[in-house]
């Protein structure tokens, strides 16, 4: 989230860059668009429900290695971990709003503006600044 440059119509960009913790798998092909940013909120947003990224072994909770990550989003039936026991203490719609915004096809995933104006939480909380500051506070009680 920390790099930005002006798209002018439907731009396609091809270098590899960011976190790759929060990287869209997309980026990997080097060929890809703004929706990279909605898959970047979407793994900010898991990582404050929850404390945790997606990114462990299921079978025993261990981190993956930035190696094991990148091989992951290089998968095309790449499925994201959610650890059930913290997600369960989550209202469901949040849940739905993370996972809205971390579709791994990106010619399925939506773009900013149907999230912000088709997604259930955000109707009834609003989509103003405030409020999704608020959010993202109730979110990270945790840290």
């Amino acid at each position: 989230m920390g790099l930005a440059c002006r798209m002018k119509g439907r731009t396609r960009l091809q270098d590899v860059v960011g976190t790759v913790l929060t990287m869209a798998p997309e980026v990997r092909s080097k060929d890809y668009d703004e929706k990279v940013d909605v898959w970047g909120v979407g793994m900010c947003l898991y990582m404050s429900a929850v404390c945790m990224d997606p990114w462990f072994n299921p079978a025993d909770f261990s981190p993956m290695e930035e190696d094991q990550i990148l091989e992951a989003l290089d998968d095309p039936n790449l499925k994201l971990n959610y650890h059930e026991k913290r997600w369960n203490l989550k209202p469901q719609d949040v849940r739905d709003l993370v996972e809205a915004l971390l579709v791994v096809d990106p010619t399925q995933r939506p773009r900013a503006r149907q999230i912000m104006s088709t997604n259930k939480w955000l109707q009834r909380n609003g989509t103003t600044v405030e409020k999704m500051a608020r959010f993202h506070i109730w979110l990270s009680g945790c840290f």
